[in-house]
């Protein structure tokens, strides 16, 4: 059901997510309000609690609000040290606290990825990685990505998107020398929409894979490549998209870019450097591509999250 209610959010706004975000640059997809969720009583509004100990993302973090990028709504995060609690802010709401899913039950050791927003039923917010799960693809311990809704109530329509966010590298960390590979992985949506949702609902095809980031600080340069896939019905491979028009300096904390691809539409890629010494980073995507389906003309948009061996 949750991920069914986030395809349907972003089956909504990733074409006009696309059409805002053109070439290789920094530049910030335009907020979005996707339209209701299915309907929801008003909430009534609970006290926030005093401690959210369950709700465990990073490793001992300070009272910081973390660096965000990604697709649909706008959304903010930060976390209170002195409350040990984590808060979101999507689109015009106030901080909401981030609590424990009581429904959720992971594995005997391993730690909860399932969040909701306090006071609101329906709610969602998952993450993909943690620092201490078993798998060592998704031990990280200054970036995460997150997909979430916060369905309709007090007046105010629903917001849905896939975040990525972390602890920004600072100035004095970003290294100046040498060169550092990272590999990660990508979640999305795409423009190519069909039956594969619960009950055979109609919405947009997630996108999926792997990316590998390649910089060389002291010549401040960037090489790298996208390897997505289409989860339509089917899982179809979309390639390799390699980097071109890199944009990243020496010494510093965020990059951008395109893919090499002869396919027009929107083609972009920024991100930024996390971790005390840029151990990990995120990043956002969009690229263009030809539906391996129909051979008709699609596009695809998300987020990245990844980290040095």
């Amino acid at each position: 059901m949750r991920l069914r209610q986030l395809q349907i959010v972003l089956a909504s706004t990733v074409t006009l997510s696309l059409a805002a975000c053109g070439g290789a640059g920094g530049e910030r997809i335009a907020s979005i309000t996707p339209p209701p969720l299915t309907p929801t009583p008003t909430p009534t509004p609970t006290p926030t609690p005093t401690a959210a100990t369950a709700v465990d993302i990073f490793p001992s973090p300070a009272t910081q609000e973390f660096a965000t990028i990604g697709i649909g709504s706008p959304m903010r995060i930060r976390y209170d040290a002195a409350a040990n609690r984590y808060e979101v802010m999507a689109d015009s709401r106030g901080w909401i606290a981030l609590v424990d899913d009581d429904n959720s039950a992971p594995l005997p050791g391993e730690p909860n990825f399932n969040f909701d927003f306090a006071g609101y039923p329906q709610s969602f917010f998952m993450i993909r990685a943690h620092y201490s799960s078993s798998a060592p693809e998704i031990q990280y311990r200054y970036s995460n990505l997150a997909p979430w809704v916060l369905p309709s109530g007090g007046g105010q329509p629903g917001a849905g998107g896939l975040t990525a966010f972390g602890i920004p590298t600072p100035i004095a960390g970003i290294p100046v020398s040498g060169s550092a590979s990272y590999n990660g992985f990508i979640e999305g949506a795409s423009t190519v929409t069909g039956p594969w949702g619960w009950d055979g609902d109609t919405v947009g095809a997630w996108v999926g894979g792997s990316v590998s980031l390649n910089f060389d600080f002291g010549a401040g340069s960037l090489a790298g490549e996208l390897h997505p896939y289409l989860d339509a019905g089917q899982r179809y491979d979309l390639g390799t998209l390699a980097f071109a028009n890199t944009v990243f300096g020496v010494g510093s904390q965020t990059f951008s870019g395109t893919f090499a691809t002869n396919v027009s539409g929107s083609n972009s890629f920024s991100g930024q450097l996390t971790g005390p010494h840029a151990e990990e980073l995120i990043g956002k995507w969009a690229f263009p591509f030809t539906s391996p389906i129909d051979a008709s003309p699609q596009s695809a948009t998300g987020a990245w999250i990844a980290k040095r061996p």
